[in-house]
């Protein structure tokens, strides 16, 4: 999307004569209708698939520009874990060169289908990782299979 749409220019006619829209109008409509027709998605993939154990740190994104980032993760137990179960991901980013986290609610319910999703905004410096990590723990060792999705997009 374009950051930034400078105002018309005053005296510029929008419409000819008998009323079709000039050149100039039609490229700046055009130009609005484009950003409005891309998604702000970045970076949406399955992470984890039929896992038995705890997802490693994982680069969702590596910026291109410093700026807003929203985050979104969808986790779900595809196996229960027979006793008692965990998922607790936990999102990282880059600001004025410190290295951030947020460790999101653990997903406790140890039933098929249970979920959980999170989503949380970021301000990321410039060329760095916004990255993804998930905590495991199963009373029945390596039991509870889970699955997860993440999305990044850059917020305008």
């Amino acid at each position: 999307m374009p950051q930034t749409l400078g105002p018309l220019p005053q005296g510029v006619p929008i419409a000819e004569a008998p009323g079709t829209p000039t050149t100039f109008f039609r490229q700046l409509w055009q130009a609005v209708r484009d950003s409005m027709l891309r998604t702000p998605t970045q970076s949406n993939a399955q992470v984890a698939s039929a896992l038995t154990a705890a997802l490693a740190t994982t680069t969702l994104l590596t910026t291109t520009v410093a700026g807003f980032y929203r985050v979104t993760v969808y986790l779900e137990k595809t196996v229960a874990g027979g006793v008692t179960s965990s998922l607790t991901p936990t999102i990282g980013w880059t600001r004025n060169a410190a290295a951030l986290t947020l460790a999101g609610a653990a997903l406790t319910t140890d039933a098929i289908g249970a979920n959980a999703s999170y989503t949380h905004t970021v301000y990321a410096d410039e060329a760095t990782a916004i990255t993804l990590a998930v905590a495991y723990a199963s009373n029945v060792a390596a039991t509870m299979t889970w699955s997860g999705w993440a999305s990044v997009e850059r917020l305008a």
